[in-house]
């Protein structure tokens, strides 16, 4: 794998699942952060604690979604790295001298 596919790669997987990822994260937050009105803390008492459950169903597969990127960045890279290093490493082959 050469540097520019692994470029691909990661801004990709950005794109399609980084960017969606935080978009959850954020609707969650403001999900879980919204002021909830009066007359629906009345009608059920319940409401903050299924608030949160609600956004947590947003927050925690956001960050899921978010550190695939990161994760394919990584993995990516060090293919690059490992690809580039001699199969020898560091062992140098004798060579008899000429007779």
């Amino acid at each position: 794998m050469n540097r520019t596919t692994a470029i691909l790669i990661t801004t990709l997987t950005g794109l399609c699942c980084g960017l969606p990822g935080l978009g959850a994260i954020l609707f969650g937050a403001v999900a879980a952060l919204a002021p909830a009105t009066s007359e629906q803390v009345a009608a059920n008492p319940n409401f903050s604690e299924q608030v949160l459950m609600g956004s947590l169903f947003f927050i925690i597969p956001g960050i899921l979604a978010l550190l695939i990127p990161v994760v394919a960045g990584i993995v990516s890279f060090k293919l690059i790295k490992t690809q580039d290093e001699p199969a020898s490493a560091g062992f140098e082959e004798f060579i008899p001298p000429a007779p």
